[in-house]
């Protein structure tokens, strides 16, 4: 009894728990948790648990369906764990069985759900051969022998599932259930036992197939070992069983009987009958099905018209039906077979991208119907392919998707049939893929696969093979707006970057496996390689190009250069290489143009021995230098711009990436031109290069890169008319209207200019013109020089213009320097002024004289050329930029002009003698006036990589660049994260800090850094949130350059530091600003300041171990936090402040910093003007006894504020108490002037 007790306690548990699902059948939450709980139970105490449900099952006969459903449920869970069958009782399982038999006849037709529970907990037992047997009898003790009534429909379907699940276990069974089931098919009458009994017959004939196929787990177990006889006995006898042929004759009595059911009202009763009777089909004798035939095709395919949703069961039955009568020879099918294709056609017809969505059952139908073809391209297949080609002239793109797929499937499934229709099949695409007609992207990509079947499957290698090459080459790019408009195709862009990929894919899968991709594709692809067309798609080709060179080359065999060019259509070598540089542009900006330029360089490394036998030794070590850095260039973690740090170098900007990587790719091209002397060769390509600029005429950057190519192939021609005319060609073939094409043009002519800079002056002042002369033929015409200046130059002279001037300054960056000064000062200087002096010049004309003196100013520097030489017009360059930034508006950007008037200012005050004071007075102070208040920008304006920094020009130090990274400053300026998404007036403000800088480190004095600081001093109270920022960072700027570079302070000397004082007085109070940005900028500000004073004391940049830090500062009290500060912090802030202040504070700048603060009590914030009363108050407080001397007037200037400060209450207070406290060291000063106020006396005073 005790060994008893805890079995009984989990049976009253599990009873329990099956009582509260009684109680409680419809809460779903509850019932999952008991489910849980029982099936923990199960997987420990499998028998109690069992034991527990057959009790309760026993005694709650009338128990609703839904709770007995439940308890079934559970039990089924329990049993289909494979460990817990193995520990189950067998008599307790026998008990189960038994009960749930027993239930299943008892149900009714209504109570579903508890039939199919009860029906799962057989199956679940039957699936393990310990049981299955046990199952199958109770199942058959329900259906007795003779019997003219059918047993419950649930018997019948499970004895169904039982064969799906176990059809070894239950084939032993098959020769007694046919036997009771053939004499009882006649008398069922009802169209759903006529449905059970179809979908069970199906079951048992499917199980039987599979075990003539497969052997039994257990036997595959016991090959491996010596079995006993008694085991090949067992193994022999069920080899008899599972014998299809002793099923004959049973089988055609059940085909008689089924064959009627095709004809009931009920739609699933026939298509449940059809697939039936195609099982039938594979077990009868064929000679039945030749006497039949007609019939059943006629039945089944009659069954389609009716169908709704059975079209499934009855392409399965059809399926079926194929497979036994394509399996006899002697049947005569073929004269039914255009019906059956006909009727199973629309099964295949299934559009992916339709809006409706597709159900389960009809992808298995349409799966299945692709069976059936394979089936029949069994015996039919030059059928079958003649009827796919004539499908697929069908107007209809989904029949035609249905061919194109049904043919590809047949091709990667039946290929040994198919094979012989090798020929048929490439002629009868050849006019679908030729086709001129509109063909939608839909069918094109469905073309596209079958093609890479075709390729698969070495149908590439016969005639006709190049349809499918020039098919997926004619797809690599879309269809031009002329073919669109003509043929009205559709216009979908993601469909066509889609089927460009596939044909990319297609045709480097047939470069890389076909064995006659080389007699396919070489030189056939070079035909497209440079038509403009085909741009985008430049580096597919030189991919499949490439993958065919190093195969050759891997065979052993030399590519063959020489077949197939004399066709006209085939680039030339020049063509290729000049094609291929172009294709290098920009490759580090994205994924594709990376790629593009991988290939390209890949391609140009292959292919090298065809432009010259001297050029692959040559350019080796370069394409590998190339190869990695692209790699660098792309990453991700220069492509994510990180802010950088102390310690961290800042992120390489996007422009300068792209600058890098083309400064490699020309001088890969000048390495190509080292080698090949031949100057003829030379002439060639750039002949080639003028020819393909008009191929850019949509894309600007490719087509400024191309300018810069021909500039350097045309510096290495001695060929002086060739020069002269590629030269007005570069001009002519320009957008000069177009930025990126204006720089690219000029850069070409600068890199002339290396060579021939005498040719190439001459040549410019030709161009200039061009101006002045009437126009023949069109804009840049034949020119006439004795036509006069036109007074209102038209908008395209203008931009010329604007390229003529940039021209002559990337002139003076690549002429040689020997001659550099010289020419710059009898030709280019004197040819510049004459535009420089226009008052009415225009602003693209403008900016890109600012940036030719930005060039000059570069290109004269000392460290360049190598001597010291004075730029005499540097001032007189200098006096037009500030006339051009003094033309534009304070608030409104509208251009790039102050950009480019920033770059030219830090450029030219780096020239020798430093500027004077009062140069660099008037310089800043316009620069600061027009750059600080800037708030609104013009709309389109986007910021170029050429407007944010000179990147070509690597050797131009900027400060965010060199100055950081020599010395370990980080800038507090506002930094450029992204020079792609950047703005303009970002952009601007940034390059308003480099030049700060670079005027302070040309003069590196106290002198120069008060004057800054006096500028921007102005700026700290204004109302708009930019210019106090800006104002503020411009300072901290100027505070951290000019503690680097201080050039005043001597180690050991001690002296003030003059703006100490004012930078206290007027950024202590600016501690309390609404702006975080602002409160943390003056916070740092002040830092620096008293660095500065430390550094003056002459104990050299050491560090001062007393100075406060930063970020300990701001975090103790709060300043990084958006919006206004509270009262009592900004109270803290203010005080701990004052205690700084106290203690480095020099007496002698007292006053200074007592007049900044009166200055502050008139500040627009409260906040700050009350900041500024309480540091007042502080200060007199602490220091009152010392200002004696002065206190006449700050008693005087205390007294005139208070009024004015009446407004504010916070403020008038604290100033007040400023007052008192200074009243407490010098009361009989204070007492006197009050004194000797004017009567009637004030409210203040009176206070």
């Amino acid at each position: 009894m005790a060994e008893k007790q805890p079995d009984q306690s989990v049976q009253d548990l599990v009873a329990s728990l099956l009582d509260c699902a009684a109680t409680y059948p419809n809460v779903e939450d509850l019932k999952d948790e008991l489910i849980t709980s029982l099936r923990t139970i199960s997987q420990h105490q499998p028998n109690a648990f069992l034991k527990a449900c057959h009790k309760f099952l026993l005694e709650n006969g009338k128990a609703a369906p839904s709770t007995k459903s439940f308890v079934l449920q559970s039990i089924c869970q329990s049993v289909g764990d494979q460990l817990v069958l193995k520990s189950l009782d067998e008599q307790l399982v026998l008990l189960i069985i038994n009960l749930v038999t027993q239930e299943i006849t008892l149900s009714k037709d209504a109570d579903v759900e508890f039939a199919e529970s009860a029906r799962d907990v057989l199956v679940a037992l039957s699936r393990n051969s310990r049981f299955v047997a046990n199952v199958v009898e109770t199942v058959l003790q329900k259906f007795q022998p003779g019997a003219s009534t059918s047993p419950h429909r649930y018997i019948v379907i499970t004895m169904g599932s039982i064969a799906e699940h176990n059809p070894f276990g239950f084939v032993t069974f098959l020769t007694d259930i046919l036997s009771r089931t053939v004499p009882l098919l006649p008398h069922i009458k009802t169209d759903v036992l006529r449905c059970a009994w179809a979908r069970a017959i199906c079951s048992f004939f499917e199980a039987l197939r599979e075990c003539e196929t497969e052997r039994p787990k257990e036997v595959k177990e016991d090959e491996d070992v010596n079995r006993p006889d008694s085991a090949n006995e067992d193994y022999s006898d069920f080899q008899f069983v599972s014998n299809r042929a002793i099923y004959q004759d049973q089988a055609e009595k059940i085909y008689e009987a089924v064959m009627h059911w095709m004809y009931s009202k009920d739609a699933k009763a026939r298509a449940e009958s059809a697939e039936c009777v195609g099982q039938l089909c594979l077990v009868i004798q064929p000679q039945k099905i030749i006497e039949d035939l007609k019939k059943l095709v006629t039945t089944i395919l009659g069954l389609y018209r009716k169908a709704v949703n059975e079209q499934h069961m009855i392409t399965k039955g059809l399926c079926s039906f194929l497979e036994a009568a394509c399996a006899d020879e002697n049947c005569p099918l073929d004269a039914y077979l255009e019906d059956i294709l006909n009727a199973l056609f629309p099964n295949t017809c299934m559009d992916p991208e339709a809006s409706t969505p597709v159900s389960p059952t009809q992808m298995r139908n349409h799966s299945e119907a692709f069976r059936c073809f394979t089936i029949a391209a069994s015996r039919f297949a030059d059928r079958i392919v003649y009827f796919l080609l004539h499908k697929m002239q069908n107007i209809s793109d989904l029949q035609k998707l249905a061919a194109i797929n049904v043919l590809r499937h047949l091709l990667n499934s039946s290929g040994v049939f198919v094979e012989d229709n090798r020929p048929l099949i490439m002629m009868g695409l050849k006019k679908l893929l030729a086709s001129e007609q509109a063909i939608s992207i839909k069918v094109r990509r469905s073309v596209v696969q079958l093609c890479i079947a075709l390729s698969d499957h070495s149908y590439v290698d016969s005639e006709g093979g190049d349809n499918v090459i020039a098919f997926l080459v004619k797809n690599l790019v879309p269809p031009t707006e002329q073919e669109i408009q003509l043929k009205k195709l559709e216009v979908d862009v993601a469909g066509m970057n889609q089927l460009r990929t596939q044909c990319a894919q297609a045709l480097s899968t047939i470069a890389t496996t076909c064995n006659c991709a080389t007699k396919l594709m070489w030189p056939y692809l070079l035909e497209f390689l440079c038509q403009e067309r085909y741009t985008p798609a430049v580096g597919d080709l030189c991919k499949c190009l490439r993958i065919l060179i190093q195969r050759e080359s891997e065979a052993g065999r030399q590519m063959d250069y020489s077949t197939g060019f004399d066709n006209p259509l085939v680039a030339g070598r020049h063509a290729v290489l000049a094609r291929l540089m172009v294709s290098l542009c920009n490759a580090p900006s994205n994924g594709l143009l990376t790629r593009r330029a991988t290939e390209a360089l890949g391609l140009i490394k292959a292919i090298s021995p065809w432009f010259s036998e001297h050029i692959p030794t040559a350019i080796d070590k370069q394409v590998e230098k190339m190869e990695s850095l692209l790699e660098e260039l792309s990453s991700t973690n220069l492509a994510s711009p990180s802010t950088g740090g102390s310690g961290q170098p800042l992120s390489e900007l996007r422009g300068k990436r792209i600058a890098r990587w083309h400064e490699a790719s020309l001088e890969l091209l000048s390495q190509v031109l080292t080698v090949v002397v031949d100057g003829g060769w030379r002439i060639e390509l750039a002949s080639a290069m003028g020819k393909q600029l008009d191929m850019y005429k949509d894309i600007p950057d490719e087509k400024a890169f191309l300018l810069r190519c021909l500039g350097t192939v045309l510096a290495r021609i001695t060929m002086k008319n060739f020069v002269v005319e590629h030269f007005m060609l570069m001009f002519k073939s320009t957008q000069h209207a177009s930025t990126t094409e204006r720089q690219g043009c000029a850069r070409g002519v600068g890199a002339v200019a290396a060579v021939h800079t005498d040719l190439v002056l001459v040549e410019l002042e030709n161009v200039s013109k061009w101006e002045h002369a009437k126009k023949s033929g069109g804009f840049l015409g034949f020119i006439k020089d004795t036509m006069p200046m036109r007074q209102y130059p038209d908008a395209e002279m203008i931009y010329l213009r604007a390229t003529l001037m940039l021209s002559y300054g990337y002139v003076v960056q690549n002429c040689p320097v020997d001659s550099l000064t010289q020419r710059l000062q009898q030709q280019i200087l004197p040819f510049l002024r004459h535009y420089l002096s226009n008052p009415k010049q225009e602003t693209v004309v403008r900016e890109a004289m600012l940036e030719t003196m930005r060039l000059i100013g570069w290109s004269v520097h000392s460290q360049r050329i190598g001597t010291e030489w004075k730029l005499d017009a540097r001032n007189e360059l200098l006096s037009y930029v500030k006339d051009y930034v003094q033309s534009e508006s304070p608030e409104m950007l509208s251009s790039s002009l102050r950009l480019l008037a920033c770059k030219a200012t830090s450029a030219l005050v780096q020239l020798d003698p430093p500027l004077s004071d009062n140069d660099i007075w008037d310089l800043c102070r316009i620069l600061t006036q027009y750059i600080i208040p800037m708030y609104r920008e013009k709309s389109g304006l986007k910021t170029l990589a050429y407007d944010l920094f000179d990147y070509a020009t690597t050797s131009f130090n900027t400060f965010a660049t060199s100055y950081n990274q020599q010395n370990h400053v980080k800038s507090q300026m506002r930094k450029i994260e992204d020079d792609e998404s950047a703005t303009i007036m970002e952009a601007t403000v940034v390059q308003f800090g480099f030049t700060l800088e670079q005027i302070i480190r040309s003069r590196s004095t106290i002198a120069t850094t008060t004057m800054l600081l006096k500028i921007l001093q102005s700026y700290y109270g204004k109302t708009s949130e930019h210019e106090r920022s800006r104002a503020v960072d411009a300072t901290v700027l100027v505070l951290k350059v000019y503690h680097v570079h201080a050039g005043d302070v001597t180690i050991g000397h001690a002296s003030d530091f003059p703006p100490l004082s004012s930078l206290l007085g007027r950024l202590s109070p600016r501690l309390t600003d609404s702006l975080a940005h602002v409160r943390m900028q003056s916070l740092a500000a002040i830092h620096w300041a008293l660095k500065l004073a430390y550094l003056h004391k002459g104990h050299g940049q050491d560090y001062d171990p007393n100075l406060f830090s930063i970020d300990k500062f701001a975090h103790d009290h709060q300043l990084g936090g958006e919006g206004k500060l509270d009262g009592q912090v900004a109270k803290k802030v203010v005080k701990a402040m004052s205690e700084i202040i106290e203690s480095y504070l020099p007496q002698s700048q007292m006053q200074t910093y007592l007049s900044a603060l009166f200055e502050m009590l008139a500040d627009r914030q409260s906040h700050v003007s009350s900041s500024a009363a309480q540091l007042l108050a502080s200060s007199l407080a602490i220091r009152g006894a010392t200002l004696h001397n002065e206190a006449d007037t700050l008693v005087a200037t205390l007294l005139q504020r208070l009024p004015e400060v009446h407004s504010c209450i916070q403020t008038y207070t604290d100033l007040l108490s400023a007052l008192v406290a200074f009243a407490a060291h010098q009361q009989q000063v204070v007492c006197d002037v009050i004194l000797k106020q004017p009567l009637p006396y004030t409210t203040s005073v009176l206070f």
